[in-house]
């Protein structure tokens, strides 16, 4: 069962900072920065009880 994962308005902001400061010199690694926070989340949403607190 997958879980709904909620973004808070600071979490959100600070991926976006994160995206800026990467971007400034490799635009390519910020895409892959955003898109592994993306799919980080979606893991989550599906398996909530993995990792550690």
């Amino acid at each position: 069962m997958t879980k709904r994962i909620v973004i808070t308005p600071q979490a959100s902001s600070d991926i976006d900072q994160h995206f800026a400061y990467i971007s400034q010199e490799n635009q390519e690694a910020a895409l892959k920065f955003f898109d592994s926070a993306r799919q980080s989340f979606a893991q989550l949403a599906r398996t909530p009880g993995m990792g550690s607190l």
